[in-house]
Parts: C-alpha cells; sequence; structure tokens
C-alpha cells in the first residue's frame, strides 16, 4: 500500500510538471500557472524553468522575473532564459550581470548571449565575447556559428566572416542547414557571391530558405539571368515558391530592365500561386518599371493599387522619378501625396529638389529648399564604414572630424 502511494505520488509530479511544461510550450501561461501554483509544493526546477521560459517567450518578463526571484537555488537554465529575456527586451547590462554571476556557462549561454549582442546590434561586443568563449574552452555550437556569420554578413565583415568559417570547418564537422544557409547569406552580402554560391552548390539538401537566399544574393549583385535560373530550377525540385522568392525575382527584374519577365512573374505570383502582394512587390513593380523609362506606367500602377499606397510607395515613385529628366510633374505630384502622409520625410524632399535642379527649373528648387529650412526637414548624411585591425572607422558624407581625414 505504501509502495502503491509512493508511485502515484510521483505519477501525480510528473504528470504535474509534463502539464507545465506542455502548456508553456504553447505560450498558453494562464493554463500552465493554474497547474504551477496549485501544486506548488510538487513544483521542482523543472517547472520553474519551464514557467520562466514560457513567460519570456511570450514577452512577460515581469512574470519571469518574479518566478525567477523565488528560486532558492538559480539554476544555469533559468538563468539562460532570464538572459534571452533581458536582451530581447534590450536590457543588456541586466544580461550581463546574471551572465557574469553564472557559476556554470555551458555552450548554450554563452550562445544567447553572443546572440543577444547581434540582436541589440552590438557586433564588435558579440565577437569579443566569442574569443571569451573560445579561451574559456566552451565548445561553440552550430547555432553560435550561423548567428556570427549572419552579423558578419549584416555589416560586410568580410575577413572576420572568413575567419569563423575557416574556424567553424575545424570545429564543427557536420554542416547543418541553418549554418549553411547563414554562410550563403554571409557571402552574398559581402560581395562573393561566388563563394555563396559554391556553398549553395554544394549543398546535399536546401530547403526553401536556401533556395531564396541564393536568388536573393543573386539579384542584389545584378545577376538577373543566373537569378532567374535558380528559381526555375527551385520550381523544378517541386518547391514551392513564397512572396520572398517573387520579391527576389521582382528585383532582378527591374535590375535587368526585364519588364514583361517582371510582369509575367507578378501575374504569376497572384494569380498561380494566389500570394498577396506586399508593399514590397508593389515597389519592385515601380522600380521595374521606372528603371525601363516607364515612369507614367509606374504611376498609373500606384493610381490603381488595392492599397492606399503609404510614404513608402510614393517615395518609391519619386525615387523613380530621378532616373530622368523628363518626369518632374510625376515627381511632384507623388511628392504632394507623399507630403500630405509624411511633411517632413527629408528623402522625399531632397530627391524632389534635386529633379527640380536637373530640370533647370530652379525657382521650385530653391523655394523647396527654404521650405526644407523654415520645417526644419534635415537629411542624415551618408555614411560608409570599413574594419582596419579589428577597429570600425565610420566616415560621414564631408566629414572633417575623423583623424583619419
Amino acid at each position: 500500500m505504501a509502495c502503491m502511494k509512493r508511485h502515484c505520488c510521483s505519477f501525480f509530479r510528473w504528470l504535474c510538471r509534463g502539464l507545465v511544461r506542455m502548456y508553456s510550450g504553447f505560450g498558453l501561461m494562464d493554463s500552465a500557472r493554474n497547474v504551477f501554483e496549485g501544486n506548488l509544493k510538487d513544483c521542482g526546477d523543472q517547472c520553474f524553468n519551464s514557467m520562466i521560459d514560457g513567460y519570456v517567450r511570450a514577452g512577460q518578463l515581469e512574470k519571469a522575473q518574479e518566478l525567477f526571484d523565488m528560486i532558492p537555488v538559480r539554476n544555469k537554465v533559468a538563468s539562460t532564459c532570464m538572459i534571452a529575456g533581458y536582451l530581447s527586451a534590450g536590457q543588456v547590462l541586466k544580461a550581463c550581470n546574471l551572465f557574469n554571476d553564472m557559476s556554470e556557462r555551458d555552450s548554450i549561454a554563452w550562445t544567447k548571449m553572443i546572440y543577444g549582442y547581434v540582436q541589440n546590434e552590438l557586433i564588435a561586443e558579440a565577437i569579443s565575447l566569442f574569443a571569451e568563449m573560445m579561451v574559456h574552452g566552451v565548445s561553440p555550437l552550430n547555432s553560435t556559428y550561423a548567428v556570427l556569420f549572419g552579423a558578419m554578413g549584416s555589416v560586410a565583415y568580410l575577413d572576420q566572416g572568413r575567419q569563423l568559417h575557416g574556424m567553424q570547418l575545424k570545429t564543427v564537422y557536420e554542416n547543418d542547414l541553418i549554418l549553411e544557409n547563414s554562410l550563403i547569406a554571409m557571402y552574398a552580402k559581402c560581395g562573393e557571391i561566388d563563394d555563396a554560391y559554391r556553398i549553395f552548390s554544394n549543398m546535399t539538401y536546401r530547403d526553401k530558405i536556401s533556395w531564396n537566399t541564393m536568388i536573393m544574393g543573386l539579384s542584389d549583385h545584378g545577376r538577373a539571368s543566373e537569378a532567374l535560373k535558380v528559381y526555375e530550377t527551385m520550381l523544378e525540385f517541386g518547391i514551392y515558391p513564397d512572396g520572398l522568392t517573387f520579391l527576389g525575382v521582382l528585383t532582378a527584374c527591374a535590375h535587368a530592365g526585364l519588364v514583361d519577365k517582371g510582369w509575367e512573374l507578378f501575374t504569376a505570383m497572384v494569380n498561380a500561386y494566389a500570394i498577396q502582394p506586399g508593399l514590397e512587390h508593389y515597389i519592385s513593380i515601380i522600380n521595374l518599371l521606372g528603371r525601363a523609362g516607364k515612369v507614367k506606367d509606374a504611376e498609373e500602377f500606384v493610381l490603381k493599387l488595392p492599397v492606399e499606397p503609404n510614404h513608402a510607395i510614393w517615395g518609391a515613385l519619386i525615387g523613380v522619378c530621378g532616373l530622368s529628366k523628363t518626369n518632374a510633374d510625376v515627381a511632384r505630384r507623388a511628392a504632394k501625396r507623399l507630403f500630405e502622409l509624411d511633411p517632413l520625410n527629408a528623402p522625399g524632399h531632397v530627391a524632389l529638389c534635386n529633379i527640380y535642379a536637373a530640370n533647370d527649373r530652379h525657382i521650385e528648387d530653391t523655394s523647396l529648399r527654404k521650405e526644407m529650412r523654415m520645417k526644419g526637414v534635415r537629411k542624415a548624411p551618408g555614411c560608409s564604414w570599413m574594419l582596419v585591425k579589428g577597429t570600425v572607422h565610420i566616415f560621414f558624407s564631408d566629414d572633417k572630424l575623423h583623424p583619419r581625414v
């Protein structure tokens, strides 16, 4: 009888832990909390971990913190969950303090911290922490490298990206899909599209992200025919295209001036694949027509859209007007609609000024620039950056302050 009672208690505790984990996993935190609080004496670290993780993923950081403070002895799983929560909320200092206070930090904790730095655009800190991770003898995960490859691509740090790739080849002996996809994206964004294509070609399995990343990379490098060929091959393999796929091929067509092919693809997206176009697709069509000199067709396209054009749509139309001297009237009409939505839109003002100047409409150009000054409209200066001996140097347009200028 006593043995049966012990078994029943053990089963009940197991059931409670399972229910808390299940409800938390599905984001049903009220249900998870009811089970958790109704059986608090039977809830061990696993239940606390599940609840904290659930609250963090649900964006309820305060409730996660409340439970985290209740744990008698903080364990690495709960601490790692809280670190992820702090970083998602932009509370980097709190995350750093908790990470430094952890007595045991495994690969997951280091990777979460690195990912958090990248998430908060602290790329140098992420690289530094990875170096510290290696010094401590902690083996990186595939996901550690995937995060860093994504970071290197976002800021075009090709040299450091190559170094990380070389290190990954020595420490990770089996590539996985996420890792290979991140490598394709990194090399494409860093300008090494041939390296990206080599990795893509050698993959044993490709998912939709693989195909989309390769198509978008080729498109961004102006290699329209290759992007379209990859798209056709994707269809032959039975991969169903999505909105991102079509954004890639439409952009490729815009860069190459393939108006008929672009329209064909846009029509297929809507009719054959029943994909609702987004604003980014509409902007691609505006660019497609505008780059081919069909600015008035682009204006008609905007006026017939099934959605109300926003500032991005009108801004794109003004942008293509600057490609020719004959489109000042279209630009003026588009600017009128843009400034109704966003009176302080600096790029739109500057683009229209440049169009007026290119068409020798100096009175309108001067008047608009005066209006900009009165309204306080200022365009952010263009900038570029370069990595020298581990330090990022940023140069702004007409920069006289940088010591190397």
